[in-house]
């Protein structure tokens, strides 16, 4: 899509999320922090990071200030973390514990099959699943330094995030 718009003729700022924070809020409509336990499906791997709020921000300046956004392409992703570290932040900001459980990505299209989700999209998110697991997704981890120049401020982190959201991850 990005060569096609820019294929075209259109004026464009391509912006790149890397994972979003506010999955840990929840995922598909299920709460993914339960009484201080993580379940998810990409082992240890480290990921890059950012919150939704933040991505907002960077395709609201590119929209007020074309002139300066015009033709850029951003990747936003400003806190590489796995889901050990993550929980280690957790328990430290909240004061109680929390702890991470992997699960195999298969458990994950397992239960996306019997919601009736939309298997097209949900094999894509195995793959990637599957893939931070073994760690064969090259970049998965990459942070940038360029949010301050888009959006005047730095982004908001990990530590940051968990105590915007506390009540969300209170038990």
């Amino acid at each position: 899509m990005e060569r096609y718009i820019e294929w075209r003729g259109f004026s464009f700022t391509h912006l790149r999320p890397e994972t979003f924070m506010q999955n840990l809020l929840s995922y598909g409509g299920t709460q993914v922090v339960q009484a201080g336990l993580i379940r998810q499906f990409v082992g240890d791997a480290r990921l890059s990071w950012v919150d939704a709020e933040d991505v907002a921000l960077a395709a609201a300046q590119a929209l007020l200030h074309p002139e300066r956004h015009a033709g850029h392409t951003y990747r936003l992703g400003y806190d590489a973390k796995s889901y050990h570290e993550i929980a280690a932040l957790m328990a430290d900001v909240l004061g109680k514990p929390f702890r991470y459980e992997p699960v195999a990505p298969e458990v994950f299209l397992e239960n996306m099959r019997a919601a009736g989700a939309e298997m097209a999209y949900m094999h894509c998110v195995y793959d990637h699943y599957k893939r931070y697991a073994a760690h064969t997704l090259p970049g998965a981890d990459d942070v940038f330094d360029n949010f301050p120049g888009i959006a005047g401020r730095e982004p908001v982190r990990w530590r940051q995030f968990i105590e915007k959201h506390r009540a969300a991850f209170d038990y």
